[in-house]
């Protein structure tokens, strides 16, 4: 089956994926079994984000369905084929995640000494809106309820990522950076990209809520609200964790200037 998507597009749609994120391309189905380049540790890692991927882009266009739906009783066509493509959207990187599930399964671990990666270049770009501001305090957070909703959202990646075996088993997930400053810089650069993205699709959560406040769909605007919630809140979550390193941040931009 997936020998047949890839020679339909899905290898196509990998490659335009990893030209658009910088990821490394994964092998052909033909090649996997024989290309000697990653370590176990680095198959089981992305194994590990091709489940997690795949999990949430499908629970993703679940969320869509019933909001599309809406639409469509109400002739309101335009936003109901919007939120057609959004679903068939999210279908193609469901498919895209399996297909690079059964690559990564056909890879053979090999030996491979560990180096030092390359220091990542401090991303400056939006600073006017990412930087952390003096209004961002512990207080406020707490209050609206996004350090709750940062263990909840561990939670799910966690469950979402590991196998029952490898929880059981007592393994974790590093949620914001590691143990390195190349990896805390790598993140904040992250979290600006997720925090355009989840920005973006809370504004589109609008149009919905929106909606169902004037046609007084009161049993529909529940729903409606936790999908915005969930996604504005994960914008601010990425605020909260970046306000959290920031100092460190900082310190590899004067790293970064005076090397430079």
């Amino acid at each position: 089956m997936m020998n047949v998507l890839e020679r339909l597009g899905v290898r196509a749609l990998h490659l335009f994926a990893c030209r658009i994120t910088g990821e490394e391309a994964l092998p052909t189905l033909a090649e996997a079994p024989n290309y000697e380049h990653y370590s176990a540790h680095e198959i089981n890692e992305l194994r590990m984000d091709a489940r997690y991927f795949g999990s949430a882009n499908f629970w993703r266009l679940l969320m869509h369905v019933p909001i599309m739906l809406m639409f469509w009783k109400f002739n309101a066509v335009f936003p109901a084929s919007f939120f057609l493509l959004l679903i068939l959207f999210h279908a193609s990187l469901l498919v895209l995640e399996s297909y690079k599930a059964t690559v990564i399964q056909l890879l053979q671990p090999i030996e491979k000494e560990e180096k030092e990666l390359p220091m990542v270049r401090c991303e400056t770009w939006g600073d006017w809106l990412f930087a952390p501001k003096k209004w961002e305090t512990d207080g406020l957070y707490k209050v609206l309820g996004v350090y709750g909703f940062r263990d909840l959202v561990e939670w799910v990646i966690s469950h979402l990522k590991l196998s029952k075996e490898e929880r059981q088993a007592g393994k974790t997930l590093e949620f914001v950076g590691g143990s390195s400053l190349r990896d805390v810089v790598a993140f904040e650069n992250g979290s600006r990209v997720n925090e355009c993205v989840h920005l973006t699709m809370a504004t589109i959560d609008l149009v919905p809520i929106v909606f169902a406040i004037y046609h007084e769909l009161w049993l529909a605007l529940p729903f409606t609200l936790w999908v915005f919630w969930g996604d504005f809140w994960c914008a601010l979550l990425q605020r909260l964790n970046r306000r959290r390193i920031w100092t460190l941040i900082k310190r590899a931009r004067k790293l970064e200037a005076r090397n430079s």
